[in-house]
């Protein structure tokens, strides 16, 4: 914590920035204090994002390289250590590079590991992870890593992984051996489907090299501003990553060879192990419940226990709590939002994320979600036993398996155990009904399942509430009680056992539960929470023209907005750049910023065979990004970039080209550009920064934390900034 607190003082985004130097020149400190020697890759590294985009610029990755004792290989560990613009990068991804940091101090204190272990520091992920492709393409350590495992953030709760490539066998038998100390949290969950940038993993997954990503999950709306702080990190999961990401490294590190592959496995934590196998047998084990359950029904059937109608009112008793739960919810929530609006946070695109102390109006859903269940299983008890109540809400849990086991089999161990274990219980309930001891058997059968149901689902609605299902929208919001119902479903049988003399009391209480959770939810969240985001500004400089403008994107002016744009005229942002994206925006007079702007000088230009290659220098006014818009009517063809080979470029899109490139030194960088046809080219250059201006008497800059980065004129994140537009025409040359 003391060295996040040192590297997250303010923001520093690559590039020339002596902020940005502060941070690098600590980190190299704390490594050469250890008694090494780190290697700084001082270099310009480029990606092709898509067709049509390229995004390079120049970085400086921090490399240390801990040799084994008996190597087939080594285990990269990476984070990176700049942060977007406008954000001191705490969590995003302060947290994680002083965890690399803590285990490099470890591991260099005690004895070699066997494998090589390479502690990788990148430069330029925020923009398009420009560090670690320079890395895969230029630096001579990259033939040798077998393995990677990328950290980005750790805000609160556990460590849990969120993507991997090439298998995740491998880091989960190391997790579940390696780590079972610490007590792991880990669960199978195709984190992959929900909104996320790339990070540095993905590089390497697209060179073929097996890696995983762990995070912690829990979301947080200060991210890429400016309150992104130390404070925000919770100490005690930090403590846990740490832990955990140590005993995965040795283990890995004394395997006797890294070049092993490990099919993908299904894993879930219980009693503090991590409970793990193929995921291949999904299939097997969701057949062996399916017909555990098929058969205690046949039995019940035969020993006339069970009905037909019992089992259709039980079936259609849970179903109906689902819809209940869910309906009841949505409709409180848009009370709630109704109430207080300021709760949804929303920013200019619309993307609700996480208030502070939502728990409280999460776990009061989840409670109405028991209110709902046992009320309306209380109400079918006076028509339907118990028996018949469990076996028809057990049949729910068969289509939820085997879509889950189709779809997303790496959560299918949260319905094929459940259904297999609900299954036994109610199958023990059978057999030894006419026993004496017949109720604390089915009792302690009922018990056991129900301990199961919710070892298994306690983690995962964790999740969704750290993940913050109150501002992220409806769909979150009926997935928590979907989830919360269907858990709540598979304990009624023990809840029932319990309550039977006076089944109405456990649905008033936790009535009374829920009013208090949502009460003190209506006094309490959101008093925590960052300030709302406030809407974009642009400066728009041309300097062919001689003019600068303010630029709005939005309909209606907040008050930072009206103030500086006076008499605003409506127009398209082509006007401005005939490449920009096609949108309506605001523009009023600003006043004129006094510098150069992006410069273009040809050093050369001649044809070589069939190609036109100019070579030329680019230099801009700010040192902060660049971008050259090359329009569709002049086909370039390959590229060649500072400490690169020549790129040959795939056919763009109806646009052209647009190559961005970030952290510009203050000489500029040298490209050579490959033309196929003759005739005069035409090179649109926008040079920009995040943040506008300030000027004598205007007030620009927003509040605190009030504003995403880094800004962008294409406005891909709606944020404040400053660009400058400059046209140059290289004129035609004979062949």
């Amino acid at each position: 914590m003391q060295d996040l607190k040192i590297i997250a003082q303010q923001p520093h985004p690559m590039g020339i920035s002596q902020a940005h130097a502060d941070v690098r020149d600590y980190l190299l400190s704390a490594i050469r204090t250890l008694g090494l020697e780190p290697q700084v890759q001082n270099t310009f590294g480029e990606r092709i994002v898509h067709p049509g985009f390229v995004c390079g610029g120049m970085v400086e990755n921090i490399l240390i390289r801990l040799p084994g004792t008996d190597p087939t290989g080594a285990i990269l560990l990476s984070s990176h250590y700049d942060s977007t613009p406008g954000s001191p990068g705490g969590v995003d991804s302060g947290s994680a590079v002083v965890t690399i940091l803590e285990i490099l101090r470890d591991l260099q204190a005690g004895p070699p590991l066997r494998q090589d272990v390479i502690f990788f520091f990148t430069d330029g992920e925020e923009p398009c992870i420009i560090g670690s492709h320079a890395f895969i393409a230029q630096h001579p350590w990259f033939k040798d890593v077998r393995l990677v495992i990328n950290m980005d953030q750790f805000a609160e709760g556990p460590p849990m992984i969120v993507r991997t490539n090439g298998g995740n066998g491998t880091f989960i038998q190391a997790l579940a051996h390696g780590a079972s100390s610490t007590r792991p949290a880990y669960i199978s969950f195709p984190f992959d489907l929900f909104p996320g940038g790339d990070t540095d993993l993905v590089p390497f997954a697209l060179a073929g090299v097996p890696g995983a990503e762990i995070d912690s999950i829990g979301s947080y709306p200060e991210n890429h501003t400016g309150l992104d702080l130390p404070e925000l990190v919770d100490p005690a999961s930090l403590q846990q990553a740490g832990n955990q990401m140590l005993a995965l490294v040795c283990n890995l590190g004394d395997q006797p060879t890294l070049d092993k592959s490990s099919p993908n496995e299904t894993f879930f934590p219980m009693l503090g192990k991590l409970v793990h196998y193929r995921a291949s047998l999904a299939w097997l084990f969701a057949i062996v419940a399916g017909l555990c359950l098929l058969g205690t029904i046949v039995y019940g059937f035969q020993k006339r226990v069970l009905t037909w109608r019992g089992l259709g009112l039980g079936f259609l008793t849970l179903l109906l709590s689902l819809v209940i739960s869910v309906t009841i919810a949505n409709l409180l929530w848009r009370g709630i939002l109704a109430l207080h609006p300021e709760y949804a946070y929303v920013s200019l695109s619309s993307y609700r994320v996480k208030l502070s102390n939502d728990f409280l109006y999460a776990i009061g859903f989840i409670v109405l979600a028991l209110v709902a269940t046992s009320s309306t299983f209380a109400v079918a008890r006076k028509k339907v036993s118990a028996h018949d109540l469990a076996a028809g809400a057990l049949v729910i849990w068969v289509p939820t398996t085997i879509a889950a086991t189709i779809l997303f089999p790496a959560v299918s161990y949260l319905f094929t155990w459940v259904l297999l274990a609900g299954s036994l219980a109610l199958l023990l309930t059978l057999t030894v009904r006419s026993r004496k001891d017949a109720w604390f058997l089915s009792g302690l059968g009922f018990l056991i399942s129900a301990i199961l149901a919710t070892f298994l689902w306690i983690p995962l609605l964790y999740i969704e509430i750290l993940a913050g299902p109150m501002g992220s929208g409806l769909l979150m919001l009926s997935l928590l009680l979907v989830a919360s119902t269907l858990w709540i479903g598979s304990m009624m049988p023990i809840l029932d056992w319990i309550t039977s003399p006076k089944r109405w009391l456990l649905p008033a209480a936790a009535l009374l539960v829920t009013l208090g959770l949502l009460v003190a939810g209506h006094f309490l969240v959101g008093k925590e929470s960052p300030p709302p985001l406030v809407n974009p500004i642009g400066y728009w400089l041309d300097v062919n023209k001689g003019e600068a403008y303010w630029v709005a994107f939005s309909n209606q002016l907040d008050q930072r907005q009206a103030n500086l744009l006076v008499d605003p005229i409506r127009r398209s942002y082509t006007e401005l750049l005939s490449l920009a994206p096609q949108y309506s925006v605001l523009t009023s007079a600003a006043p004129l910023l006094e510098l150069d702007g992006p410069q273009l000088e040809v050093l050369e230009d001649k044809w070589v065979s069939d190609r036109r290659v100019v070579k030329a220098r680019v230099t801009t006014s700010m040192h902060d990004r660049i971008y050259i818009i090359i329009p569709k009517e002049y086909p370039l063809l390959a590229i060649t970039l500072p400490n690169n080979e020549k790129t040959e470029l795939p056919p763009a899109d109806d646009r052209g080209w647009v190559l961005r490139f970030d952290g510009m030194p203050v000489e500029g960088i040298e490209i050579s550009f490959e033309f196929s046809e003759s005739g005069s080219i035409q090179f649109l250059l926008v040079e920009e920064k995040t943040g506008v201006p300030s000027f004598p008497g205007l007030s620009t800059q927003p509040e605190p934390g009030t504003m995403k980065s880094p800004g962008e004129f294409y406005q891909g994140i709606p944020t404040d900034f400053t660009a400058i537009h400059r046209n140059f025409i290289v004129q035609d040359i004979n062949r």
